[in-house]
């Protein structure tokens, strides 16, 4: 219901009595296990919350009377799958936290009791499930560490322990769906590897399969229906990459209905609708990547017209203001390409608006870019000369102001002292640039030497010396 204080505070009220329980009658240890779950319980709940700190507190004190629990009856193995639940839990707000060695311990540690329970007790399926479960979150968090042939190993040992859940029971449809799942994992995995785009696509496939034959049995359960838009979805996003374009289009196409559909039939879930407009912006996106501007900007209209609605009912919503402020800036970008700069800058301006701060620098530097062109030059440099001060600036921020600068230099061509000025603000915020590490990857340096932003360098000594530098590696 949302009432989150009020769920908080009835957790740690259970808490207490259980405690208290638990004290006045010791050999009882139902009231250690239920003192145990309420701490568990406000894990989870503060865990959503983002109060990470109370969250892990929780969760280690969960943990604590589980062990306590399993060492009294090390023969009862309820205690010992809640010990292994605990462990997974606190695993994965480590890992959201990037304390990335303790995560996986706490992974091995669920695994190691979870293994034990599936030899001792192989016809249980929730202890297959856990453990699949477990090998999953390892898998993921492997995988976010590049260590991808520990995370192939870990989600090839949920399959094997899904396929077999799968077999036990065949009209249960949630083993179907995490195995589903499990080949999406593995197929967005085997997909960062150039030589295993095959194998990805088999994944991919199967994936498709599943979750296929779950929506037409279960055509009413909505999760299907958007796990499924999912599915097609990294299936396009694969065959783009694979440059098979007509391929991509038509899994793109299929995810987008998917979604529609969804966001039609419950109008109230905001969740659907938002996740309509952030596919709408990333096919506004995709169409901006190939050069062709006028393409995308009917995505962002639809895109901004879904979210705006949202927006309008309820002001809290993050999510939703997050996807928005991107239709913004995408719409800007297309509308620059266009040279509507005027419109262009009205775009940045409402990204602005409704951004929380991440993203802010890089709208303020695409609205300078704008201001360069339409004759504002002097507030171009100051807003690009403002966001370069500091330390801490990233190269990819240096690198965009240089490129304001050098639309400035390019608009000033009757003032030939002013246009210096700015083109030798825009060489020194290169050489930043490139002190900052941000040339290091060679598709950066084959951007800059065709960024159409830095015409009015091209012909100058220093670029042409910069370029030089920058053909020959420096030895570490």
């Amino acid at each position: 219901m949302g009432e989150t204080k009020h769920a908080i505070a009835d957790y740690r009220r259970a808490a207490a009595i259980f405690a208290r329980l638990e004290a006045a009658v010791p050999d009882q240890p139902s009231y250690r296990q239920e003192l145990a779950r309420s701490h568990n319980n406000l894990g989870l709940l503060l865990a959503d919350l983002g109060r990470h700190g109370e969250a892990e507190t929780a969760y280690r004190t969960a943990r604590a009377h589980h062990v306590k629990l399993t060492e009294q009856f090390p023969a009862a193995p309820t205690y010992r799958k809640e010990l292994a639940t605990s462990h997974n839990n606190l695993g994965n707000l480590l890992r959201d936290l990037h304390r990335y060695e303790e995560a996986e311990r706490e992974y091995w540690a669920a695994l190691d009791l979870q293994e034990e329970l599936t030899k001792q007790f192989p016809a249980v399926p929730t202890y297959l499930r856990d453990m699949a479960k477990s090998h999953s979150n390892l898998g993921g968090l492997l995988a976010g560490l590049g260590r991808r042939k520990e995370a192939e190993t870990a989600y090839r040992s949920a399959l094997t322990l899904e396929e077999r859940l799968a077999e036990q029971l065949p009209d249960q449809p949630d083993s179907r769906r995490v195995l589903a799942n499990s080949h999406n994992s593995l197929g967005l995995l085997l997909a960062a590897d150039l030589g295993r785009r095959d194998e990805a696509e088999k994944e991919h496939r199967a994936s498709l399969a599943l979750y296929g034959k779950l929506v037409e049995q279960f055509p009413a359960v909505p999760a299907y229906r958007e796990e499924l838009a999912a599915s097609h979805n990294n299936l396009g996003n694969l065959l783009h990459d694979l440059r098979r374009h007509d391929e991509a289009e038509k899994e793109y196409r299929a995810a987008l209905d998917l979604r529609e559909k969804l966001a039609e039939q419950f109008p109230d879930l905001t969740e659907y609708t938002v996740d309509l407009g952030g596919r709408y912006c990333n096919s506004g996106r995709r169409l901006l990547s190939q050069g062709q501007p006028e393409a995308a900007l009917p995505w962002f209209d639809k895109a901004i017209a879904r979210l705006q609605t949202v927006l309008d009912k309820d002001r809290r919503l993050a999510k939703a203001r997050l996807v928005l402020c991107y239709a913004h800036h995408g719409r800007a970008s297309a509308l620059m390409q266009l040279n509507r700069l005027v419109e262009s800058v009205r775009e940045c301006d409402r990204a602005i608006e409704l951004d929380e701060g991440a993203m802010r620098n890089v709208f303020r530097l695409l609205r300078a870019g704008c201001l360069a062109q339409t004759g504002e030059h002097a507030r171009a440099v100051a807003e690009a000369n403002a966001l370069t001060e500091g330390k801490d600036v990233s190269g990819s921020t240096l690198y965009d102001a240089a490129c304001v600068c050098a639309l400035a230099a390019a608009s000033v061509k009757d003032d030939v002292k002013l246009s210096e000025q700015y083109a030798n603000r825009a060489m020194a915020l290169l050489r930043q640039t490139q002190k900052a590490g941000y040339f290091k990857e060679q598709t950066k340096v084959a951007h800059l030497k065709k960024d159409s932003d830095l015409k009015a360098l091209r012909e100058r000594p220093d670029y042409q010396a910069l370029l030089k530098e920058l053909k020959t590696p420096v030895k570490p």
